[in-house]
């Protein structure tokens, strides 16, 4: 019997030959990306959690999940790395078999898996905070009924990725016959575009109660620039998606080396929401130790959108320094 180790994990294709010992591989951009990635992440999360604690001296539920989900991000970035050292980047016929099934599957299996939760926890803080910064009735219902679609989208995302085949097992072992999997392409694809209508639900939800405060032009042009960072992180999402309609079109015979550029869209997008996610509450770290930076530092403190400004109808909300 061939050991596992020493055989490819597909006969090359014509003109090819197998290479298990020194074969070309693209991973390290998966590397870069990784470390790149992890620090930016890591910056501003760093300078949300100073400004909560140090200068704001309140922390509350959208700081402790988004704290949750860059600890997730890390795990699921380690993963990224690991799978690298087992064939991403590699031609599968490069892969030995050994590797490739159950180790290759397995790890991909969870950091999808992980990506899920990540990404849902990024989106329950965001949503933490605006109702934090926007406590009125009208407001609430329509924040609930975003936080159902979300909590809803991310709970069947996470258990349809680990649970995808049963047994579970057959999702990576492909010794292991299966008795029902789903079709994991238009699960991909089905994920992909709810992630994408859920980022844009939360995106537009607070932009009509920022035009309805008491605030000057100006102001609520800066807020809403503030609260529409996320569409940074929509536009790679769609980037994220069109790479995994462009992997089911060539097909999974070459998996190892066609699937990098998912997972490196994969982290590039939980960074950019992390990111963005950071952003409206980072105001009082730039005012007090960047000031020229300080979108607003020319104008009176008084007046600034620290001051809780009310809305027309008697309604009021808090976003003092959008994170008091």
């Amino acid at each position: 019997m061939s050991d596992p180790n020493t055989i490819p994990a597909r006969l090359p294709p014509p003109g090819y030959t197998s290479n298990l010992i020194n074969p070309h591989s693209t991973g390290y951009q998966q590397t870069i990306c990784n470390v790149i990635c992890v620090i930016f992440v890591t910056l501003f999360v760093g300078m949300r959690i100073y400004t909560r604690i140090r200068l704001v001296k309140c922390v509350s539920w959208d700081d402790y999940l988004i704290a949750l989900a860059t600890l997730v991000f890390y795990a699921d970035v380690g993963l990224f790395q690991y799978i690298v050292n087992v064939g991403l980047g590699k031609h599968l016929w490069d892969v030995s078999a050994a590797s490739f099934s159950p180790t290759f599957l397995e790890v991909w299996t969870f950091a999808a898996m992980i990506y899920s939760i990540s990404m849902l926890f990024i989106k329950m803080s965001i949503l933490m905070l605006y109702r934090r910064l926007f406590p009125i009735n009208n407001f609430k219902y329509l924040w609930w009924g975003c936080l159902f679609c979300t909590v809803g989208y991310g709970l069947g995302a996470i258990f349809s990725s680990l649970f995808a085949c049963v047994p579970v097992r057959a999702n990576w072992d492909l010794t292991v016959e299966a008795d029902r999997c789903i079709d994991k392409k238009a699960f991909y694809i089905g994920n992909g575009v709810m992630n994408i209508i859920t980022d844009l639900m939360i995106l537009a939800l607070p932009i009509p109660i920022v035009w309805r405060l008491s605030l000057e032009l100006r102001q609520k042009i800066i807020l809403s620039v503030v609260f529409t960072l996320g569409s940074i992180s929509c536009v790679i999402s769609l980037v994220r998606l069109l790479s995994i309609i462009t992997w089911i079109r060539v097909g999974d015979a070459d998996i190892t080396y066609t699937l990098q550029s998912i997972v490196v869209w994969s982290e590039i997008e939980l960074s950019a929401c992390i990111i963005c996610a950071n952003a409206p509450c980072l105001r009082p770290f730039f005012t007090t130790h960047l000031p020229f930076l300080s979108l607003s530092a020319h104008t009176n403190h008084s007046s600034s959108i620290t001051t809780k400004p009310k809305f027309h109808h008697k309604n009021s909300t808090n976003i003092n320094s959008s994170s008091n």
